[in-house]
Protein backbone atom coordinates (compact mmCIF):
# COMPACT_ATOMS: atom_id res chain seq x y z
CA UNK A 1 0.00 0.00 0.00
CA UNK A 2 2.82 2.40 0.85
CA UNK A 3 4.56 1.83 -2.50
CA UNK A 4 1.32 2.55 -4.36
CA UNK A 5 0.86 5.73 -2.39
CA UNK A 6 4.40 6.91 -3.14
CA UNK A 7 3.94 6.33 -6.87
CA UNK A 8 0.67 8.24 -6.88
CA UNK A 9 2.28 10.95 -4.82
CA UNK A 10 5.18 11.25 -7.27
CA UNK A 11 2.85 11.50 -10.24
CA UNK A 12 0.69 14.15 -8.67
CA UNK A 13 3.74 16.26 -7.70
CA UNK A 14 5.06 16.12 -11.32
CA UNK A 15 1.70 17.51 -12.41
CA UNK A 16 2.19 20.44 -10.16
CA UNK A 17 0.04 19.43 -7.19
CA UNK A 18 0.75 22.18 -4.64
CA UNK A 19 -0.27 19.92 -1.75
CA UNK A 20 2.76 17.71 -2.29
CA UNK A 21 6.50 18.29 -2.35
CA UNK A 22 7.81 19.57 -5.80
CA UNK A 23 9.53 16.87 -7.76
CA UNK A 24 13.20 17.70 -8.37
CA UNK A 25 13.54 15.48 -11.45
CA UNK A 26 10.57 17.13 -13.13
CA UNK A 27 12.09 20.56 -12.55
CA UNK A 28 15.43 19.42 -13.91
CA UNK A 29 13.76 18.22 -17.12
CA UNK A 30 12.11 21.59 -17.55
CA UNK A 31 15.41 23.42 -17.10
CA UNK A 32 17.14 21.19 -19.64
CA UNK A 33 14.34 21.86 -22.13
CA UNK A 34 14.58 25.62 -21.61
CA UNK A 35 18.35 25.53 -22.15
CA UNK A 36 18.39 23.15 -25.11
CA UNK A 37 15.38 24.39 -27.09
CA UNK A 38 16.90 27.72 -28.23
CA UNK A 39 20.05 25.93 -29.41
CA UNK A 40 18.04 23.36 -31.33
CA UNK A 41 15.83 26.06 -32.83
CA UNK A 42 18.79 28.15 -33.98
CA UNK A 43 20.46 25.07 -35.45
CA UNK A 44 17.36 24.13 -37.44
CA UNK A 45 16.87 27.68 -38.71
CA UNK A 46 20.54 27.91 -39.67
CA UNK A 47 20.30 24.68 -41.67
CA UNK A 48 17.25 25.99 -43.52
CA UNK A 49 18.85 29.36 -44.30
CA UNK A 50 22.18 27.87 -45.41
CA UNK A 51 20.33 25.39 -47.64
CA UNK A 52 18.49 28.28 -49.30
CA UNK A 53 21.78 30.12 -49.80
CA UNK A 54 23.36 27.03 -51.35
CA UNK A 55 20.43 26.74 -53.75
CA UNK A 56 20.72 30.43 -54.65
CA UNK A 57 24.46 30.04 -55.20
CA UNK A 58 23.78 27.38 -57.84
CA UNK A 59 21.46 29.78 -59.63
CA UNK A 60 24.10 32.53 -59.48
CA UNK A 61 26.60 30.20 -61.14
CA UNK A 62 23.97 29.32 -63.75
CA UNK A 63 23.28 33.01 -64.36
CA UNK A 64 26.99 33.69 -64.82
CA UNK A 65 27.20 30.87 -67.35
CA UNK A 66 24.25 32.20 -69.33
CA UNK A 67 25.67 35.72 -69.24
CA UNK A 68 29.03 34.41 -70.49
CA UNK A 69 27.28 32.63 -73.36
CA UNK A 70 25.59 35.89 -74.28
CA UNK A 71 28.94 37.68 -74.09
CA UNK A 72 30.44 35.20 -76.53
CA UNK A 73 27.79 36.09 -79.11
CA UNK A 74 27.42 39.80 -78.27
CA UNK A 75 30.56 40.97 -76.45
CA UNK A 76 29.69 44.64 -76.97
CA UNK A 77 26.09 44.42 -75.79
CA UNK A 78 26.41 44.89 -72.03
CA UNK A 79 22.66 45.36 -71.57
CA UNK A 80 21.84 41.94 -73.02
CA UNK A 81 24.61 40.32 -70.96
CA UNK A 82 23.16 41.75 -67.75
CA UNK A 83 19.62 40.93 -68.83
CA UNK A 84 20.57 37.30 -69.39
CA UNK A 85 21.78 37.05 -65.79
CA UNK A 86 18.67 38.78 -64.43
CA UNK A 87 16.31 36.47 -66.27
CA UNK A 88 18.26 33.46 -64.97
CA UNK A 89 17.86 34.67 -61.37
CA UNK A 90 14.11 35.37 -61.67
CA UNK A 91 12.85 31.88 -60.67
CA UNK A 92 14.83 31.88 -57.41
CA UNK A 93 14.21 35.52 -56.49
CA UNK A 94 11.58 36.53 -53.91
CA UNK A 95 8.73 38.82 -54.86
CA UNK A 96 9.84 42.42 -54.68
CA UNK A 97 7.13 43.16 -52.11
CA UNK A 98 8.77 40.66 -49.72
CA UNK A 99 11.05 43.49 -48.59
CA UNK A 100 9.90 45.17 -45.40
CA UNK A 101 10.14 48.62 -46.95
CA UNK A 102 7.44 47.76 -49.48
CA UNK A 103 5.00 46.27 -46.98
CA UNK A 104 2.96 49.48 -47.01
CA UNK A 105 2.09 48.96 -50.67
CA UNK A 106 1.91 45.18 -50.59
CA UNK A 107 -1.78 45.39 -51.42
CA UNK A 108 -0.97 46.89 -54.81
CA UNK A 109 1.40 44.04 -55.61
CA UNK A 110 -1.13 41.49 -54.41
CA UNK A 111 -3.67 42.96 -56.79
CA UNK A 112 -1.16 42.64 -59.64
CA UNK A 113 -0.54 39.00 -58.76
CA UNK A 114 -4.28 38.33 -58.52
CA UNK A 115 -5.01 39.92 -61.89
CA UNK A 116 -2.22 38.26 -63.84
CA UNK A 117 -1.96 35.04 -61.81
CA UNK A 118 1.33 33.20 -62.16
CA UNK A 119 2.52 35.78 -64.70
CA UNK A 120 2.01 38.52 -62.10
CA UNK A 121 4.03 36.61 -59.52
CA UNK A 122 6.78 36.03 -62.07
CA UNK A 123 6.76 39.74 -62.88
CA UNK A 124 7.26 40.61 -59.21
CA UNK A 125 10.13 38.12 -58.98
CA UNK A 126 11.71 39.61 -62.09
CA UNK A 127 11.40 43.09 -60.54
CA UNK A 128 13.55 41.91 -57.63
CA UNK A 129 16.07 40.12 -59.86
CA UNK A 130 16.37 43.17 -62.10
CA UNK A 131 17.28 45.42 -59.17
CA UNK A 132 19.61 43.11 -57.27
CA UNK A 133 21.46 41.28 -60.06
CA UNK A 134 24.48 42.75 -61.80
CA UNK A 135 26.65 41.25 -64.54
CA UNK A 136 29.79 42.64 -66.10
CA UNK A 137 32.72 41.51 -68.22
CA UNK A 138 35.97 41.36 -66.29
CA UNK A 139 39.52 41.31 -67.60
CA UNK A 140 41.71 38.49 -66.32
CA UNK A 141 45.37 39.07 -67.25
CA UNK A 142 46.14 35.34 -67.13
CA UNK A 143 43.45 34.29 -69.59
CA UNK A 144 43.70 33.98 -73.34
CA UNK A 145 42.62 36.82 -75.57
CA UNK A 146 39.93 34.54 -76.97
CA UNK A 147 38.37 33.92 -73.53
CA UNK A 148 35.57 36.00 -72.02
CA UNK A 149 34.95 36.16 -68.27
CA UNK A 150 31.66 37.39 -66.84
CA UNK A 151 31.19 38.27 -63.16
CA UNK A 152 27.69 38.17 -61.63
CA UNK A 153 26.68 39.69 -58.29
CA UNK A 154 23.38 38.95 -56.58
CA UNK A 155 22.00 40.34 -53.33
CA UNK A 156 20.05 37.64 -51.53
CA UNK A 157 17.17 38.62 -49.27
CA UNK A 158 17.39 36.61 -46.04
CA UNK A 159 13.95 35.62 -44.82
CA UNK A 160 14.69 33.19 -41.97
CA UNK A 161 14.34 35.00 -38.60
CA UNK A 162 17.23 35.16 -36.15
CA UNK A 163 19.69 33.73 -38.66
CA UNK A 164 19.27 36.69 -41.02
CA UNK A 165 20.49 38.97 -38.23
CA UNK A 166 23.50 36.75 -37.58
CA UNK A 167 24.87 36.26 -41.11
CA UNK A 168 23.19 39.09 -43.04
CA UNK A 169 23.85 42.77 -43.56
CA UNK A 170 21.15 45.14 -42.39
CA UNK A 171 19.85 47.51 -45.04
CA UNK A 172 16.72 49.07 -46.42
CA UNK A 173 15.54 47.32 -49.56
CA UNK A 174 14.00 50.54 -50.91
CA UNK A 175 17.15 52.60 -50.38
CA UNK A 176 19.29 49.83 -51.80
CA UNK A 177 17.17 49.93 -54.95
CA UNK A 178 17.64 53.70 -55.12
CA UNK A 179 21.40 53.31 -54.77
CA UNK A 180 21.40 51.21 -57.94
CA UNK A 181 20.21 54.27 -59.82
CA UNK A 182 22.45 56.74 -58.01
CA UNK A 183 25.64 55.46 -59.64
CA UNK A 184 28.91 56.19 -57.89
CA UNK A 185 27.43 58.97 -55.73
CA UNK A 186 25.45 56.76 -53.38
CA UNK A 187 27.44 56.88 -50.14
CA UNK A 188 24.73 58.81 -48.31
CA UNK A 189 22.09 56.33 -49.44
CA UNK A 190 24.20 53.40 -48.26
CA UNK A 191 24.79 55.00 -44.85
CA UNK A 192 21.12 55.84 -44.39
CA UNK A 193 20.09 52.38 -45.52
CA UNK A 194 22.17 50.68 -42.82
CA UNK A 195 20.59 52.87 -40.14
CA UNK A 196 16.90 52.64 -40.91
CA UNK A 197 16.89 49.33 -42.75
CA UNK A 198 14.88 46.37 -41.57
CA UNK A 199 15.83 43.94 -44.33
CA UNK A 200 18.85 41.67 -44.22
CA UNK A 201 20.84 40.74 -47.31
CA UNK A 202 23.68 38.39 -48.14
CA UNK A 203 25.85 38.97 -51.26
CA UNK A 204 26.62 36.09 -53.60
CA UNK A 205 28.81 36.16 -56.70
CA UNK A 206 30.19 33.90 -59.40
CA UNK A 207 32.53 34.11 -62.38
CA UNK A 208 32.47 32.00 -65.52
CA UNK A 209 35.05 32.02 -68.30
CA UNK A 210 34.18 30.69 -71.74
CA UNK A 211 36.35 30.36 -74.80
CA UNK A 212 35.19 31.93 -78.03
CA UNK A 213 35.58 28.84 -80.18
CA UNK A 214 34.41 30.71 -83.26
CA UNK A 215 37.70 32.60 -83.26
CA UNK A 216 39.59 29.34 -83.69
CA UNK A 217 37.65 28.22 -86.73
CA UNK A 218 39.44 28.65 -90.08
CA UNK A 219 38.33 31.56 -92.18
CA UNK A 220 36.13 30.69 -95.14
CA UNK A 221 38.04 30.17 -98.33
CA UNK A 222 38.13 32.87 -100.98
CA UNK A 223 36.19 31.42 -103.96
CA UNK A 224 38.45 33.24 -106.38
CA UNK A 225 41.41 31.28 -105.03
CA UNK A 226 39.69 27.89 -105.41
CA UNK A 227 39.50 25.49 -108.32
CA UNK A 228 36.46 23.48 -109.35
CA UNK A 229 36.43 20.14 -111.07
CA UNK A 230 33.94 17.69 -112.55
CA UNK A 231 34.62 14.06 -113.52
CA UNK A 232 32.41 12.75 -116.30
CA UNK A 233 31.20 9.21 -116.92
CA UNK A 234 34.37 8.35 -118.88
CA UNK A 235 36.59 9.32 -115.96
CA UNK A 236 37.82 12.52 -117.58
CA UNK A 237 38.31 15.37 -115.09
CA UNK A 238 37.25 18.83 -116.20
CA UNK A 239 38.60 21.84 -114.31
CA UNK A 240 36.92 25.21 -114.17
CA UNK A 241 37.70 28.63 -112.78
CA UNK A 242 35.56 30.57 -110.34
CA UNK A 243 34.13 32.70 -113.13
CA UNK A 244 32.89 29.57 -114.90
CA UNK A 245 31.03 28.26 -111.85
CA UNK A 246 27.63 29.37 -110.61
CA UNK A 247 26.58 28.67 -107.02
CA UNK A 248 23.31 26.77 -106.70
CA UNK A 249 22.57 27.83 -103.12
CA UNK A 250 22.09 24.25 -101.89
CA UNK A 251 24.23 22.52 -99.30
CA UNK A 252 25.16 18.90 -98.77
CA UNK A 253 27.14 17.59 -95.79
CA UNK A 254 28.02 21.12 -94.87
CA UNK A 255 29.73 21.83 -98.20
CA UNK A 256 28.24 24.03 -100.93
CA UNK A 257 27.34 22.39 -104.22
CA UNK A 258 28.11 24.19 -107.44
CA UNK A 259 26.70 23.93 -110.94
CA UNK A 260 28.43 24.81 -114.18
CA UNK A 261 27.34 25.49 -117.71
CA UNK A 262 30.69 26.29 -119.26
CA UNK A 263 29.77 25.42 -122.83
CA UNK A 264 26.31 26.99 -122.67
CA UNK A 265 24.73 23.59 -123.25
CA UNK A 266 22.08 24.08 -120.63
CA UNK A 267 23.41 21.09 -118.67
CA UNK A 268 24.18 21.78 -114.99
CA UNK A 269 26.74 19.55 -113.39
CA UNK A 270 27.75 19.37 -109.74
CA UNK A 271 31.40 20.24 -109.36
CA UNK A 272 33.74 19.89 -106.40
CA UNK A 273 35.47 22.82 -104.74
CA UNK A 274 39.15 22.52 -103.86
CA UNK A 275 40.76 25.27 -101.84
CA UNK A 276 44.16 25.62 -100.21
Amino acid sequence: MSETYKLKNKTSSCRGDSANRPDLECGQTMVEFVVAFPLVLITVLAIVQLSLLAQTKLFVEYAAFNAARTAIVQPDNLDDIAESAKLSMTPISPRVDAMAGLSVVSGVFNNIADIFGDAGTLLLRYAYAKQFTDAKIVINPSQSNDDITVHVDYLTLLTIPLINKIIGTKASGILTMLSNYAGADNNWITALSSIIGTDYFYPLSSEVTLSNEALHEPLPADPSQCTYSYTDNQGIKHTYTNDEVYQSGTYKNGRPQYHTDKDKTGISRIVHQECL
